[in-house]
């Protein structure tokens, strides 16, 4: 029976093979690890994070459980908020400006691994999710913009960094602003819109400063 160690590496081995595998185009560059994670740059500047992490506790000896995540840092969204001003957020640090894991999905994903676990099997069902569910929500923040306002505009999952500032600036990125007048009326109906509610005059200052900004480039 193999142990906790050689479980885990032969988990990360399966899973460096398998994240190498998965479709993310217009990288600029990509590196997956033995550490169960993979670490991406995309065209666009936004980094790209996907990962496993461990659950060890409640198990029994030589046992673990993983979930997968998502971030995203940087790229043109984080630097719009930066210099338009609008990167403050409660609970928020750094440059990343959306995360999730699978424990956040309106159906929770979780992973048990053991010494008896087919290690490729179980890194291609993780893999497998992460192309199914969370690079559809990465693209939506790179490489198609309009995609991600239908995201924010939905039930999204996640962490999300002042989401209605960035779906303005996601309607920025498509060239999409004749959609700005169905975000104002759809935005006082949706929760997750905490930094439209904080706003007194959400178009003065939120729409405003970020298109004076886009005109400006």
């Amino acid at each position: 029976m193999s142990t906790l160690a050689e479980t885990k590496k032969a988990m990360g081995n399966a899973l460096k093979k398998s994240l190498e595998a998965l479709p993310i185009p217009q990288l600029k560059s990509r590196k997956a690890s033995t550490k169960m994670r993979l670490e991406c740059v995309h065209e666009s500047g936004c980094e790209i994070t996907l990962a496993c992490a461990e659950v060890v506790g409640g198990r029994p000896a030589g046992h673990f459980g993983l979930y997968w995540l998502l971030s995203l840092k940087g790229g043109p969204i984080y630097q719009a908020m930066v210099d338009t001003g609008l990167d403050a957020a409660k609970g928020h640090s750094g440059d990343v400006f959306y995360s999730v894991t699978s424990h956040n999905l309106l159906k929770p994903s979780h992973h048990e691994i053991g010494p008896d676990t087919d290690v490729a099997a179980a890194a291609a069902a993780i893999c497998e999710q992460m192309e199914r569910i969370a690079l559809p929500i990465a693209r939506g923040f790179t490489s198609d913009p309009n995609a991600g306002v239908d995201f924010l505009l939905g039930e999204p999952v996640g962490r999300i960094r002042n989401p209605f500032t960035i779906a303005v600036i996601l309607l920025h990125l498509a060239k999409r602003t004749d959609r700005l007048p169905e975000l104002l009326a759809s935005a006082p109906g949706k929760p997750v819109f905490l930094d439209f509610a904080a706003s007194a005059n959400p178009t003065q200052d939120i729409v405003e400063p970020i298109g004076r900004w886009f005109s400006s480039r």
